[in-house]
C-alpha cells in the first residue's frame, strides 16, 4: 500500500504460505512499540466452513481455532486495548448459528487473554 505505508495487510495467503506464527511475528515486530493496539476482526476471515453467517463469506480463510491462536498471541504480545467483530449476520446463521457461537469463543478467548496479560498470568 503506497498511499499508506503504515498500514500493514497481511492476507490469509500469507499465513499459509510464510506460516501464521511467522506473520504474527512479523505483526508483533512492527507494532510492538505502539502504545495501544485497536484490532477489528472482520468474521469473514474464517473460512465458510466455521462462519457461513455473514453477508461476504470467503473460502479459503482461516478455522476458528486458528484465529482464536492469533487474537490470544496478539493480546499477549501486542499493547491491545479494544477489539470487535463485524460482520457476524445472524439472519444468514440459521438454523445453526455457527457463526455467531464462533465470535463469541474468539471473544471469550481474547477476555481470558486479557485477563491472564493483567494478572501477569
Amino acid at each position: 500500500m503506497k498511499e499508506n505505508p503504515e498500514i500493514t495487510v497481511r492476507f490469509a495467503y500469507d499465513c499459509f504460505n510464510d506460516g501464521i506464527d511467522k506473520v504474527c511475528e512479523d505483526i508483533k515486530l512492527k507494532y510492538s512499540e505502539y502504545d495501544a493496539i485497536y484490532i477489528t476482526l472482520d468474521i469473514d476471515a474464517l473460512d465458510p466452513a466455521y462462519a457461513p453467517g455473514t453477508g461476504t463469506p470467503e473460502a479459503g480463510g482461516f478455522t476458528t481455532r486458528e484465529m482464536m491462536n492469533m487474537v490470544r498471541y496478539f493480546i499477549k504480545e501486542l499493547p491491545v486495548k479494544a477489539m470487535d467483530i463485524v460482520e457476524v449476520s445472524p439472519p444468514l446463521d440459521v438454523p445453526t448459528n455457527i457463526t455467531t457461537y464462533a465470535a463469541l469463543k474468539i471473544m471469550y478467548e481474547a477476555f481470558g487473554q486479557l485477563s491472564k496479560k493483567k494478572n501477569n498470568l
